[in-house]
Formats: C-alpha cells, structure tokens, sequence
C-alpha cells in the first residue's frame, strides 16, 4: 500500500477533527496550540476519547484532549525531576564506593569487578570513547593539566558517561559492592 495522506494546514486540521465530531468552540485558540504541539504528537491523547477510531465520543471538546496532554506534560517533568536526583545519588554512590575501596582509577581494572561481567572489555572501551567525545571543561582542564595520566579519575568518568554505561557498571559489579550501593541510596 502506498502512502498517500498529505499535509493539512492548521485550519484543515481543525476542519478535520470538528468533521469527527469534536467540539471546538474556539478554533483560534485551537489552531495556536496547533502550531506549538503538532497533531501527531496530540492525535495519541485522542485515543482515550473515542470509542471508534476517528470518531469523538459525544460531548468531548478540545480543551479535553488540551488538558489531558497537560496533565501527561506536567507529571513526566515530576518523573524525569525524581529520576534526576535518584540518579545523581547512583553516580555519586558509586564513585564514592568504588575510589575508596579500589582507587581513583579502579573502573579500568577487569578484577575490581564481578567475575561475571563479561562484558567489561566492551564497557571500558565505550566509557573510554564517551570521554574521548566529551567536551566538558572538566574533562580538558584534566587532560591539559595531568598529561602522564591516561584515563580520568572515577569522579569524573561517571559523570560523563551514560546512564547506559552507568547501569552496565553497576551490572558488572561485585554482588557485595552492590550490596553496599543499594543500602546508601
């Protein structure tokens, strides 16, 4: 099948829902909020409101659809906000345990964690590459300064990794380091 729908204007898009049988009372405030959050992405709130596909359930206006996006904006900003600080903690746990039990540049020693990770060729090769991308002061402040050293210190290294990256380290840890992470959080 070939795709053959085309791009309809702000106005045509308020045409096109009012023919589905939701309310509008005002199509310029309408088409405003059209311009700032495209249909696509609002069309997914649509969903809850009708029962057969393309057809509002009756009564249902816009400003429902408006507000239930709103809803959905402001409770993945208090989600993301609490991720935020959960994951600060894991970075800052991890980077305080693992210096202070194996040394400011134990992560690039295979024996400082579990035997199993065996992947861990692979993750330091990764970390490595997002240091060597990394455009942070800190970063060239430390490679400017500290030119004997190959690698940068924990502190720094878990603050520019991914939080991909981070999780497969906190994977590949020793049971009783991670034991003692999870109880500091």
């Amino acid at each position: 099948m070939k795709y053959t729908k085309k791009p309809l204007s702000c106005k045509e898009q308020i045409e096109l829902l009012v023919s589905r049988n939701l309310s509008i009372p005002n199509k310029v405030q309408a088409e405003k909020i059209l311009s700032r959050i495209s249909y696509y992405r609002l069309s997914a709130y649509f969903l809850p409101f009708q029962k057969n596909k393309d057809i509002f359930n009756s009564g249902v206006s816009f400003d429902d659809i408006k507000n239930l996006y709103t809803f959905d904006h402001k409770f993945r900003m208090l989600i993301f906000e609490a991720l935020k600080i959960i994951e600060i903690a894991v970075r800052t746990n991890i980077t305080y345990h693992f210096s202070h039990k194996y040394g400011v540049f134990s992560y690039n020693e295979k024996n400082n964690f579990s035997e199993y990770f065996n992947g861990f060729e692979l993750w330091f090769k990764k970390i490595e590459e997002e240091a060597n991308r990394s455009n942070e002061d800190f970063v060239k402040h430390f490679k400017t300064k500290y030119t004997e050293e190959k690698h940068l210190p924990i502190w720094m290294i878990t603050e520019i990794m991914s939080f991909g990256s981070l999780s497969q380290m906190y994977k590949g840890m020793k049971k009783e380091d991670k034991k003692r992470n999870l109880c500091n959080l």
